[in-house]
C-alpha cells in the first residue's frame, strides 16, 4: 500500500519553492507577519505582594523597632490632651498601611485584567492569521488585511473552539492531579511511598495521553479542517464530521502522517534553530559595532547617556532579529502546511484543500 505520507514530502518541497521563490522582500515581510501569529507567544511576569508594606515600621512581629515611639507610663499618668483630634468622636485618619494595600490591590487587578485581554485579542489574531495563511497557500497570494477581514467570522469559530478544548485540557489535567490527593488518602504530607509511586505513575501516563490527545485535535484543527472550511466553506463542526468519516476510512494514512509528521517537525525545528543562531551571530555583527560607537560616543557626554544609547541599539537589535526568526520560519512552516494538504486530498480527493497547485506540480513533473 502506497503511503502518501511518504510520497508527498517532495511535492511539498516543490510547492514551498513555487509559492516563496523568486524571493521578493515585502512577500517574506508579510509571510513573517502572519507566521508570527499562528506561532503564538506568551510572556512572564510577576508582581510582588505589596500588601508587604504594612510591615513598614516594625518587625512583623507587632513590637516596636528600634527608634520607634513608644508608650513607657500607663495612659492614667498622661496629661490631657487639649487637641480636639483626640477627643472621643473625632474621625480617625485612615492607615498608611491599609491604603497602601488598597492601592496594591488595584494595581494587580489591573494588570492581570490587562494581561487576560492583551492575551485573548492575541489568541483571536493568532486564529484569523491561521486562516490568512492557510488562504495564501491555496491562492498562492499573500494579502493579509484583505484575508483578515474575509476570515473574521471563521477565526472567531476557531477562537472559541481552542479555549474550549483549552479548558476542557485544563480541566482534565486538574483532575488528573487531585487524584494523587484522594489516591494518597487526602494527607500528601506522608502517604506510603507504594501509593505515592504508584499515583504519581498513572497521573504521569494521564497527563501524556492528554497532551497527545489534545496535539492531535488541536493540529488536525488547523492543518486540516481550516483548509477545508476554506476551500469547500463547511463550518469548522461540518469540517471536523468530514474529516472524522475520512478518519475512519483510511486510519493507516493518517496514522503515518502523523509519524511522519511528527520527525518532519523535529527536523524543521532543527533546522531553523540552526539558522536562527547563524542569522542572529550574523546581525550581531554590525549592530555590536554601532552599539560599541554610540555607546562610546555618548559616555563622553555622561555615563548614563552611554548606557542608554547602547540599551537602543541592543532593543533594535532585538526587534530585527524578531522579523528575522519569523522569515526564517516562514518557508519551513509552508512546508508543513503544504505537507498535510497534500497528504489530505491524496488521502480523500473530496476533501482536497489544494486542487490547483497539486495539478500544478505533477503537470510540471510529467513534462
Amino acid at each position: 500500500m502506497t503511503l502518501h505520507a511518504v510520497d508527498d514530502i517532495d511535492e511539498a518541497i516543490d510547492a514551498t519553492k513555487s509559492f516563496l521563490f523568486p524571493f521578493e522582500l515585502r512577500q517574506w515581510l508579510r509571510m513573517a507577519l502572519v507566521v508570527f501569529f499562528i506561532g503564538g507567544g506568551s510572556g512572564t511576569g510577576g508582581v510582588q505582594n505589596v500588601g508587604q508594606l504594612s510591615n513598614v515600621g516594625g518587625d512583623g512581629t507587632g513590637s516596636p523597632s528600634a527608634g520607634e515611639f513608644s508608650l513607657t507610663a500607663p495612659l492614667e499618668s498622661l496629661p490631657a490632651v487639649p487637641n480636639p483630634a483626640f477627643q472621643v468622636g473625632a474621625p480617625v485618619p485612615a492607615e498608611p498601611s491599609s491604603l497602601a494595600n488598597e492601592i496594591g490591590s488595584a494595581v494587580v487587578i489591573a494588570a492581570v485584567v490587562g494581561f487576560l485581554v492583551v492575551a485573548l485579542l492575541f489568541a483571536y489574531l493568532g486564529a484569523v492569521m491561521e486562516f490568512s495563511f492557510t488562504q495564501s497557500l491555496i491562492s498562492q497570494e499573500i494579502h493579509v488585511r484583505q484575508y483578515l477581514g474575509r476570515h473574521k467570522g471563521n477565526g472567531l469559530w476557531l477562537f472559541g473552539f481552542r479555549f474550549v478544548l483549552g479548558l476542557v485540557f485544563l480541566t482534565l489535567v486538574v483532575a488528573a492531579l487531585a487524584a494523587v490527593f484522594v489516591v494518597a488518602g487526602g494527607n500528601l504530607q506522608n502517604p506510603s511511598a507504594s501509593v505515592l509511586i504508584g499515583s504519581l505513575g498513572i497521573v504521569a501516563v494521564s497527563l501524556i495521553g492528554l497532551v497527545v490527545v489534545y496535539g492531535l485535535i488541536n493540529g488536525f484543527t488547523n492543518v486540516f479542517v481550516v483548509p477545508m472550511m476554506i476551500q469547500r466553506g463547511d463550518g469548522l463542526v461540518a469540517g471536523w464530521r468530514q474529516l472524522g468519516g475520512s478518519l475512519r476510512a483510511e486510519p493507516k494514512q493518517y496514522l503515518a502522517y502523523v509519524f511522519f509528521s511528527v520527525v518532519l517537525g523535529i527536523g524543521v525545528s532543527i533546522v531553523g534553530t540552526i539558522a536562527a543562531l547563524v542569522a542572529a551571530l550574523i546581525v550581531a555583527i554590525p549592530f555590536g559595532i554601532v552599539g560599541l560607537i554610540v555607546g562610546f560616543g555618548l559616555s563622553t557626554v555622561s555615563q548614563t547617556a552611554g548606557f542608554a544609547g547602547g540599551a537602543i541599539v541592543f532593543l533594535l537589535y532585538l526587534l530585527v532579529m524578531l522579523v528575522v526568526a519569523n522569515m526564517i520560519k516562514a518557508p519551513l512552516q509552508t512546508f508543513l502546511r503544504y505537507y498535510a494538504m497534500l497528504v489530505l486530498g491524496d488521502i480523500d480527493d473530496a476533501l482536497d484543500p489544494i486542487p490547483e497547485v497539486r495539478r500544478e506540480l505533477r503537470s510540471e513533473e510529467s513534462v
